[in-house]
């Protein structure tokens, strides 16, 4: 089993979202995101996001985004 305090990486579209809260959901799973690092200048419901997160455990816990990444990879470079 992990550890609650652990870091977890999660990339998927916004299903809802409620900036005046700073949550958002991804999938059926909420998050908060009001203290995360290299949060975008906008979001979107449909905007596919990459994330860092953590579960906060306690009376008021859930799952928190530390920190946003880049949610579209590009594709390799290859020979076809």
């Amino acid at each position: 089993m992990r550890d609650a305090a652990a870091a977890c990486h999660l990339r998927g579209p916004i299903a809802a979202l409620d900036t005046a809260r700073q949550s958002l959901r991804i999938g059926s799973l909420g998050f908060d995101y009001g203290g995360a690092l290299n949060r975008p200048a906008s979001l979107a419901v449909g905007d596919i996001v990459r994330v860092t997160v953590r579960q906060v455990v306690g009376p008021f816990g859930g799952w928190v985004i530390t920190a946003f990444g880049s949610g579209v990879r590009t594709p390799d470079d290859r020979d076809e």
